[in-house]
């Protein structure tokens, strides 16, 4: 089998071995990048030109960048399902009473928070994005417990 042709965009730096591996689309232009039987054209380094660039980051998007940037992406997702899981075990162990206070849980929000901030910058989430997806659920959320309220 043919491996794919590894390009990266000039404007946004994200190699098409990222789209190759997770299947997605630009989360900025949310379009695909140029390809030819599945693999992006060589010569295809114009197609998502209007992306931030690099400068306009935070410095602690910028940290979480050179982070993600010296351990590789798929180290970085695996270490966030990691402490997904430590979360759970945490929670799981407070609740069985295995530990009394609840500071085990307040780590391992902060590592999920950590990952979390990584993952936005792996997949380029916006704050603003994110705010308004969370948003839209919190507002189904609220329609669910009204509906909830009236059924009691």
């Amino acid at each position: 089998m043919t491996e794919p042709v590894v390009i990266t965009c000039k404007e946004c730096k994200w190699s098409s071995d990222i789209f190759e591996k997770h299947g997605m689309n630009c989360v900025e232009c949310r379009v695909s990048p140029p390809s030819t039987e599945g693999f992006p054209v060589i010569n295809s380094d114009s197609w998502c030109t209007h992306h931030t660039p690099e400068s306009n980051l935070t410095v602690e998007q910028e940290f979480f960048s050179m982070v993600v940037e010296t351990f590789g992406v798929s180290a970085q997702l695996m270490v966030a399902l990691e402490e997904l899981f430590e979360l759970g075990q945490a929670i799981t162990k407070y609740e069985r009473g295995v530990t009394k206070d609840a500071v085990n849980i307040l780590e391992e929000v902060v590592d999920v928070s950590i990952m979390i901030e990584q993952i936005k910058v792996i997949y380029r989430l916006t704050d603003a994005d994110v705010q308004t997806v969370k948003d839209m659920k919190i507002k189904r959320l609220q329609k669910i417990m009204e509906d909830e309220i009236k059924d009691d």
